[in-house]
């Protein structure tokens, strides 16, 4: 068997409202006597230790309820600290634009229904609650069909919130303006419980089915025709069985008495009377227009608010296409610009591998072992030796192809410093260079590694100088390509290059367009945010009498 669920349901406070039979002197007391029975359905919940309040619509009074009177409400809710409360706005405060319930932040105890068939599932308690709320000045359609078919094993608890009423047939509908279930619908519902709420009397518990319903009417009674008992639904559920009673709040009871038979003088039909009921019946409407004014004002803050954020997003936006049109215009302008790049980036890395080579020279080039002033001299006089050599084997006849092709080649290397490779290619002059280095305080194995260094020193320098003539080369053509435009202009303008592709893949027209688009909603929205400045100052302007609410307490005291 599943915990009990305890619940209690209630509706139509109608805070704020002036609508109280009888003379004005007795609208103070009839609101304390409001805020009394609300204090009263409060401490039921706790004393029943209730897991919910249902609230089924017409909390407040939406054209004359005052901020301060929604903040007591939440702040009172919200000390209900163990109480899940559900309210579904009805007929007297719709959740419109300009909605009561959108003058305070609710506290997270409270929720508030703000559709047509919402609904909110309570897993821990097995339960789902279901509201159907009053979102416009007419009355939402409700579609049972939707509802999640409870039928099944183990399916959860489910409450329904409906600010309405529960006829046997469609001839029974009394106002359009009413929202009506046909008791055939409530029985195919499945549902555990269906607070009702749109009726001033009391009405229910009644059974349809498997489900339960019960409208708990007016919380208090504004007329002396209403004289019935006044109170709230309470109910237990364990998914099987349910009991749901009413429960009747202690209030002020008004009594009808028959007029004295000497003929009572009717104090509020004399004419000074009239003129001052009068009077305040004008003050209250210019206060209800006040109040409209003010928040019309404050509505139309928010709007204003909300205009400049959208053009401020517009404007982002239009900046961002001129910008892409710009880029995709000088794209297609420097077509050879992804081939620029690559040289640019060739350039620099060319220039990377000689500083690194120029490095690595320094390394040896500093050893104070080495003499490469004598090394210098060394390679002259090598030089000399060689191309004499050479001589005297081309003048002899009997010279081959090949020898004469490997000869050519050992000059030119001699030519470009690259003579060190003769130590590969002769006996006579690795000799002859060691000859020349015995003077040097070194010995034989020195000898060999000075010789192992100026070999290294050769590649190091054949290398610098291959750098040299391809980076040449490169730069010319580089420098021949991009002529008379900035590099870095372009890659500021280009880069990053591939997202920069794909736009340039999208047609003109397309991109067009959407930049039309974006100026004529800039526009529109320039001029609504234009028409709505103007009305807030329409509004300030209006003059108001700064004594309006001493005048109507003056008069309720005359009229008391």
């Amino acid at each position: 068997m599943a915990q009990p669920i305890r619940f209690v349901h209630c509706a139509g406070f109608r805070f704020d409202s002036p609508e109280w039979e009888g003379p004005p002197s007795w609208a103070n007391t009839r609101d304390l006597d409001l805020w009394q029975a609300f204090e009263q359905v409060l401490n039921l919940c706790r004393a029943e230790k209730a897991h919910f309040l249902f609230i089924t619509g017409n909390l407040f009074q939406q054209e004359y309820t005052r901020k301060y009177t929604v903040e007591r409400v939440a702040k009172a809710l919200a000390e209900l600290k163990d109480v899940r409360i559900f309210i579904v706005p009805g007929e007297s405060d719709p959740l419109v634009i300009s909605s009561v319930y959108r003058l305070t932040n609710w506290p997270a105890n409270v929720h508030i229904f703000v559709s047509n068939m919402d609904r909110v599932d309570i897993s821990s308690l097995g339960v789902i609650v279901y509201g159907i709320a009053w979102t416009s000045y007419r009355p939402p359609e409700v579609f049972l069909n939707n509802l999640k078919n409870n039928v099944e094993e183990n399916s959860p608890l489910s409450f329904m919130l409906l600010p309405g009423g529960v006829v046997v047939e469609q001839e029974s509908l009394v106002s359009e303006k009413d929202i009506i279930l046909l008791e055939d619908e409530v029985k195919s519902s499945r549902l555990t419980y269906l607070a009702l709420g749109s009726a001033q009397r009391w009405c229910g518990p009644k059974q349809a089915g498997d489900t339960v319903w019960a409208n708990s009417g007016a919380i208090m009674a504004r007329s002396f025709g209403e004289n019935w008992s006044h109170g709230v639904m309470v109910g237990e559920t364990d998914g099987e069985f349910i009991q749901v009673e009413f429960v009747k709040l202690e209030q002020t009871k008004a009594t009808v008495l028959p007029p004295k038979a000497d003929g009572q003088r009717d104090l509020f039909c004399s004419e000074d009377m009239k003129a001052l009921k009068a009077e305040y019946n004008l003050l209250r409407m210019e206060w209800v227009e006040k109040q409209r004014r003010l928040e019309e004002s404050r509505l139309l803050q928010i709007e204003i608010k909300s205009l400049r954020a959208k053009i401020d997003t517009l404007k982002e936006n239009i900046a961002h296409l001129l910008h892409i049109q710009h880029r995709v215009s000088v794209y297609r302008q420097n077509p050879d610009y992804r081939e620029l790049r690559r040289m640019r980036a060739e350039l620099a890395r060319l220039d990377d591998i000689w500083h690194q080579k120029e490095q690595e020279l320094n390394v040896y080039t500093n050893d104070p072992l080495i003499d490469w002033h004598l090394i210098e001299a060394l390679r002259q006089e090598g030089l000399e030796w060689v191309e004499q050599k050479i001589y005297q084997i081309q003048s002899l006849d009997y010279l081959i192809g090949p020898v004469k092709r490997r000869l050519n080649k050992l000059i030119l290397l001699f030519r470009f410093k690259g003579y060190l490779l003769k130590f590969g290619a002769t006996h006579t002059w690795g000799d002859r260079l060691r000859g020349m280095l015995k003077y040097w305080p070194l010995s034989t194995k020195d000898w060999e590694e000075v010789l192992i260094i100026i070999r290294k020193v050769d590649v190091l320098i054949r290398t610098q100088e291959a750098i040299n003539k391809e980076r040449t080369y490169l730069q010319k053509t580089y420098d021949l390509i991009l002529g008379s435009r900035n590099m870095d202009q372009l890659a500021r303008d280009l880069e990053p290059l591939t997202d920069l592709e794909r736009e340039a893949l999208i047609e003109d027209k397309k991109r067009e367009r959407e930049l039309h688009t974006k100026h004529r909603r800039l526009e529109e929205k320039t001029n609504q945010l234009k028409a709505i400045e103007h009305r807030l100052r329409q509004i300030r302007l209006t003059s108001v009498d700064p004594d309006l609410e001493k005048k109507m307490e003056e008069i309720e005291k005359q009229l008391n």
